[in-house]
C-alpha cells in the first residue's frame, strides 16, 4: 500500500492515492498506529478537498478524531466540532446520521448521558444495514456499562446474540465481570487473543479488569506487559464505536493489585489527568475512585487525607453524573453478615459483593460469590 500509494502520488492518480490510503489505515488499525492515522486521513481530507468528494472528507475526518483521542489529544475536540458542523451542513441524510451517532458517542464520553441516548434513539429508525445496528447496539451496551445499569447490557447482549457482531463474548464476559458473576467472566479467559486488531483493545480491557479483580500475580504480569507500551494513550476500539478510558487507567488498577503502589499511583494520577484534558468525566471519576482505593491501601502518610478527599469529589460528580455503581462503591463498608465486623481499615467492594483488605493479595478464582475473607 506504501508502494502504491508513492506511485499514485507521483503520477498524479488521486483515485488510486485515495485507495491505497484507505486500504493503509485500515490494515495498520490497532493499538499504536493512531500517529499514523491521523496523518493517513490528514492526507486523505487533502485529496478528498482536491476532488470535491464531501463523502471521502467526512468519513476521513471522522476516523482523525477518532485517532486523536486514541492518541489522548484534547484537540480532537475541534476537529470533532468542525467535523460535525460541517456533516450538518450538508443536507446529506447518510452524513448527518453520521453526524448524530458520533455526537452520541462524544456525549457518552464527557457523561453527558442522557443526551448520548437520545441521539441514539434519533438514528435506530434510520439504521439499515445489520453491522450498522449491532454496533449502535454495542454503544448502548458501553453506554449502560459507564452508568452502572447491568439491566441495560443485559438487554443489549440479548440483542446481539445471534447478530454478526465480531466479540460478543467478550462483551459477555465483561458484563459478568461488572455484574458479580465471577464463574462467567472467569470463562471469558478462555477466549482467545483476537486476531482482529480493531477487538484487541475490548481484550487488553477484559485481561486487565479480570486482573486487577482476581489479583493472579502471573494474569497480572501478562497484562502489565502488554498494556505499558500504551501509556499515555486511549483505549479505543472498533474504529472508535467503543472508548474505554485511558491505558494508564488500567495499568494502574493492575499494578495496585500487584502492590506496586508508587507505579499505581502514578499511573492513576496521569489517567484522571489524563480523562480531565480529554474532558471525559466518567472516566476521570472512576480513575479517581480507584487512586483514592489506591492511597488507602499503600497507607502512606498523607495518603488517608488525600484519599478522602478523592472520594468527596468522586461521589459529587458520580451523583450529577448518574454513575449509580460509583456510588455504591464508595460508600462506607457495613458489617459484613457473615463472619462478624469485618476488619477495620480501609476496605474496597469488589463487584460481586465481598469485602476486600487491601494490601493483600488474594486469588479469587475459586471464589464464589458468597465468599467473605477472613480477618486482617
Amino acid at each position: 500500500m506504501i508502494h502504491l500509494a508513492r506511485l499514485a502520488r507521483q503520477g498524479g492518480d488521486d483515485d488510486a492515492l485515495a485507495f491505497s490510503l484507505w486500504a493503509h489505515h485500515d490494515i495498520i488499525w490497532g493499538p499504536g498506529t493512531a500517529a499514523e492515522r491521523v496523518a493517513l486521513t490528514g492526507e486523505l481530507i487533502t485529496v478528498a478537498r482536491r476532488t470535491s468528494d464531501p463523502d471521502l472528507e467526512h468519513f476521513a475526518s471522522a476516523l482523525r478524531w477518532v485517532a486523536m483521542i486514541e492518541q489522548g489529544d484534547p484537540r480532537y475536540l475541534d476537529e470533532f466540532h468542525a467535523y460535525a458542523a460541517k456533516g450538518r451542513r450538508s443536507d446529506r441524510p447518510h452524513l448527518e446520521m453520521s453526524v448524530n451517532v458520533d455526537a452520541s458517542i462524544v456525549a457518552g464520553l464527557e457523561g453527558r448521558f442522557a443526551e448520548a441516548e437520545s441521539l441514539l434513539e434519533s438514528v435506530y429508525p434510520e439504521a439499515r444495514q445489520d453491522h450498522f445496528v449491532f454496533m449502535l447496539k454495542h454503544h448502548q451496551w458501553a453506554l449502560s456499562g459507564l452508568q452502572g445499569k447491568a439491566d441495560g447490557q443485559e438487554r443489549m447482549l440479548r440483542e446481539l446474540r445471534g447478530s454478526g457482531h465480531p466479540c460478543v463474548p467478550l462483551l459477555e464476559a465483561l458484563t459478568a465481570l461488572q455484574s458479580g458473576d465471577l464463574d462467567t467472566a472467569l470463562r471469558g479467559l478462555d477466549v482467545e487473543e483476537p486476531g482482529d486488531r480493531m477487538i484487541q483493545p475490548i481484550w487488553l480491557r477484559f485481561q486487565a479488569e479480570l486482573a486487577a479483580l482476581t489479583q493472579d500475580p502471573e494474569l497480572c504480569a501478562r497484562v502489565r506487559a502488554r498494556l505499558a507500551p500504551h501509556r499515555g494513550q486511549w483505549v479505543v476500539s472498533l474504529f472508535g464505536w467503543e472508548v474505554s478510558g485511558p491505558y494508564d487507567l488500567w495499568l494502574g488498577r493492575v499494578d495496585a493489585a500487584l502492590e506496586r503502589w508508587a507505579e499505581a499511583v502514578e499511573e492513576l494520577t496521569a489517567a484522571h489527568r489524563a480523562a480531565d484534558a480529554m474532558r471525559a468525566r466518567p472516566w476521570s471519576v472512576l480513575a479517581r475512585a480507584h487512586l483514592a482505593e489506591t492511597l488507602l491501601a499503600r497507607a502512606a502518610p498523607g495518603d488517608a487525607e488525600a484519599a478522602r478527599a478523592l472520594f468527596e469529589g468522586v461521589r459529587r460528580e458520580a451523583e450529577e453524573l448518574g454513575m449509580r455503581h460509583v456510588l455504591e462503591y464508595v460508600r462506607p463498608a457495613p458489617p459484613s453478615g457473615l463472619g462478624g465486623t469485618p476488619p477495620a481499615g480501609p476496605r474496597r467492594k469488589v463487584p460481586w459483593g465481598c469485602w476486600e483488605t487491601p494490601g493483600r493479595g488474594r486469588h479469587l478464582r475459586q471464589a464464589s460469590p458468597g465468599f467473605r475473607p477472613g480477618g486482617a
